[in-house]
């Protein structure tokens, strides 16, 4: 039998307005804490920003990264909060972001943090040009890292 209070005549569509708004509000707060972490160098070399306009190929323009982050929080967030909501387990919206916002920094994580262990964040996106290119080239990918350090 389905809990009284977890059920809703609102389909996703309906709540994503609400899922958005939540998305940019946790945005907002992850940008400003990110920005302490800046200021007081707690953990440099975990610039979000940075290591995201790295993996699209834009070491040198950070505010492409900056665009990255707000699109993924506002948007795959808000459509996130929106469909599993009434889906996880609990009555507690609170809860549920929290979840999100776990699993998020899980993926993260996994996703992100293993292409920073051996280079700073700006050199992320050479690496991967100088990879294409010398694919291209010498059909090689080691030889590749050889020959642009």
């Amino acid at each position: 039998m389905q809990d009284p209070k977890r059920t809703t005549s609102k389909r996703w569509h309906e709540r994503l307005p609400k899922g958005i708004l939540a998305g940019l509000t946790a945005t907002i707060v992850l940008s400003l804490l990110m920005g302490l972490n800046v200021m007081m160098g707690l953990m440099p070399k975990l610039d979000l920003p940075k290591i995201l306009a790295g993996m699209m190929d834009s070491p040198d323009m950070p505010i492409i990264g900056w665009i990255a982050h707000f699109m993924i929080g506002i948007v795959v967030y808000g459509i996130a909060i929106a469909v599993l909501d009434s889906k996880l387990p609990g009555t507690s919206h609170v809860g549920h972001r929290v979840m999100l916002g776990v699993i998020g920094w899980l993926i993260m994580i996994m996703a992100l943090m293993p292409s920073t262990t051996s280079a700073p964040p700006s050199s992320i996106g050479r690496r991967r040009q100088a990879r294409r290119t010398s694919s291209r080239r010498s059909g090689s990918p080691t030889a590749s890292a050889l020959q642009h350090g």
